[in-house]
């Protein structure tokens, strides 16, 4: 396992095929995960595919296992298999990884075309963790994507107080709003944005994360003035 994390492949797999034939039967179960999770970091995801599906066929419960194998799947671009690998994983995670959620909701997203079925496992994670912002996040990406943008505004608004009124997130319900065509409310946004950003300290102010938002609201409010008026 050293040699592997050195990426020392040859050492590692020397070692691996020793432990195995030093144990005896059984002792050794896991080599054929570890050879399997060696041969997809080494950039041969085939061979990791076949060692791997020896040890899940006999560990099928082994998140471990089926998560490497769901990226291995992701790599070789069979994302229906993926995502079934990553069903297993989040369904016998404990404690439940806010990432395993984000992982499949892309993979059914931008790999399978079914952004229903994303948004629908994006929605258990939240059921299951709260509202984590990362999945929230994607559940509004994914539903301006698809023009529901009712939907997406729905979301921002079911976030606790202190996430949605901060400026980044009165921002993105501003570009929604522009987006849908509703160009007064969409300025009303921009500008309780700005408002957020002033009250903000100084020195959170002045980092280049906020001090580039400011600069986009500021851009973004003249436009929509300038759109309304006369």
């Amino acid at each position: 396992e050293l040699h592997r994390q050195h990426r020392d492949w040859s050492a590692a797999l020397a070692d691996y095929r020793r432990a195995q034939a030093l144990s005896v039967e059984g002792e050794a179960a896991d080599i054929d995960f570890y050879t399997g999770r060696m041969w997809w970091q080494a950039g041969a995801p085939e061979r990791a595919l076949f060692d791997l599906n020896i040890f899940i066929d006999a560990h099928p419960e082994r998140v471990d296992a089926r998560l490497t194998r769901a990226r291995v799947y992701a790599e070789l671009g069979r994302a229906t298999a993926a995502v079934k690998d990553m069903d297993v994983v989040i369904r016998h995670q404990e404690p439940p990884i806010p990432g395993f959620y984000l992982e499949r909701a892309r993979l059914l997203n931008d790999d399978l075309r079914q952004p229903g079925t994303a948004l629908r496992g994006l929605d258990e994670g939240i059921a299951r963790l709260g509202p984590v912002v990362s999945l929230v996040q994607l559940a509004i990406e994914i539903e301006v994507a698809t023009g529901s943008y009712e939907k997406a505004l729905q979301r921002i608004e079911r976030l606790p107080a202190p996430v949605k009124t901060n400026p980044g997130w009165l921002a993105k319900k501003a570009d929604i709003l522009k987006a849908m065509g509703d160009a007064v409310a969409a300025r009303e946004a921009y500008a309780l944005a700005l408002a957020a950003i002033e009250r903000l300290p100084p020195g959170r102010r002045s980092t280049p994360l906020v001090s580039s938002l400011e600069r986009e609201l500021g851009n973004a409010l003249a436009a929509g003035r300038a759109a309304v008026e006369p």
